[in-house]
């Protein structure tokens, strides 16, 4: 019987499981630490595509002001060349001197005001001597060029203007064309980040979908009812055997971890809480004993030496006892401790080393039986 639940097992040797088991863990972890990795570039990404993307969002909104400012611009512009009587930017460029040259009219200017003061007695003495004669209106002259000059530092200042703003929104629109390509990228690696961290978390589309944890935990889960099957097929007469819950359309849900009992007599699956009282207790019994079965097999894995069972004998009957009994016997000839909590006489019997503890009025007493 033990050959062929052996010839069952998935390795041929435990030397072979524990080779692979050891494998699996190793690519857990680096499949936990890549998706550390992943989960710090997504975070890292996504903050930097948000600081970018309300960047070119303002530098948008700044661009668009500034060229309709700068359209309002040149239409005044065009506008107060033609109040001014040009026709055109290309007339009013030929009368757009540089400083030195206002400096130099300015000058001229200054000069001509001195002389006019200079001449303004000559010109009583003129005026009468030019007495029936056509009279020039000199200040009207003087008016109309100061108020030319002036209107031609207002155009200048403003022409000043708009080529400053314009360089600003040149230097702004490189800044953003110099940005596209590393935006870009970001876009690139956050899609990529994106998609394995909806793998590794199960957020796809389809039920069929289970998260790494998930799957972590069923290989793991699936190895703990291997292992308890082992001990409760020979305490239910190879009745039954314990299996995890399958349904593909709750893979999403917590029920992957549910178990069920397959009965190989009627060769029919049913929840575990349709067990009897006695049935349950093989069942978390053989559960028990496979988790320890289990920890003490990994690589390094901690050796639990020691199991207590407080009572549950009670909900067995006289068969089932005896069988529970000799696994455990078993179970503690290999350099583990077994100790059973129980009231009942035929299992009291059963066992040779006991702790017995009486009470009486002085209070309670330990006596320990060795069997010799």
């Amino acid at each position: 019987t033990k050959l062929k639940a052996l010839s069952k097992l998935a390795y041929e040797s435990l030397a072979e499981a524990k080779k692979n088991q050891k494998a699996v863990e190793l690519e857990a972890e680096e499949i936990f630490d890549n998706i550390e990795v992943a989960q710090k570039k997504f975070d890292t990404a996504k903050n930097k595509l948000t600081a970018l993307s309300a960047e070119i969002e303002t530098l948008n909104k700044n661009l668009t002001t500034t060229e309709n400012e700068v359209k309002q611009l040149r239409t005044n512009y065009e506008a107060a060349l033609k109040v001014n009587g040009f026709a055109n930017e290309d007339l009013f460029l030929e009368y757009n001197v540089g400083e030195d040259e206002i400096e130099d009219s300015q000058e001229i200017i200054n000069d001509y005001q001195t002389q006019v003061k200079v001449n303004a007695e000559s010109l009583a003495t003129a005026k009468k001597d030019a007495a029936g004669k056509e009279l020039v209106n000199v200040e009207a002259l003087e008016e109309k060029v100061e108020l030319i000059r002036e209107r031609n530092e207002e155009i200048r200042e403003s022409l000043n203007n708009t080529n400053s703003r314009l360089n600003i929104n040149k230097e702004l629109s490189e800044n953003i064309r110099e940005q596209k390509d590393d935006y870009e990228n970001n876009k690139r690696l956050y899609g990529i980040y994106s998609r394995l961290y909806d793998l590794t978390s199960g957020n796809v589309q389809g039920n069929s979908r289970i998260t790494l944890e998930q799957y972590v935990q069923m290989a793991g889960f699936d190895g703990i009812i291997a292992a308890a099957n082992r001990r409760l097929l020979p305490m239910t007469e190879r009745q039954f055997e314990l299996v995890r819950h399958d349904n593909s359309n709750e893979k999403k849900s917590k029920t992957t971890l549910d178990l069920d009992v397959l009965d190989n007599f009627t060769g029919k699956k049913r929840p575990v809480g349709s067990l009897s009282g006695g049935e349950s207790f093989k069942a978390s019994l053989s559960l028990a004993l496979g988790l320890s079965d289990t920890v003490s097999m990994n690589a390094g894995g901690i050796q639990m030496d020691a199991l207590f069972i407080d009572e549950g004998f009670g909900s067995l009957d006289s068969k089932s006892n005896s069988t529970v009994i000799e696994v455990l016997n078993n179970l503690s000839g290999k350099n583990k401790l077994v100790g059973l909590i129980s009231h009942r006489e035929e299992i009291i019997n059963s066992i040779t080393n006991q702790i017995k503890v009486t009470k009486d009025r002085s209070g309670s007493h330990i006596d320990i039986d060795t069997g010799f």
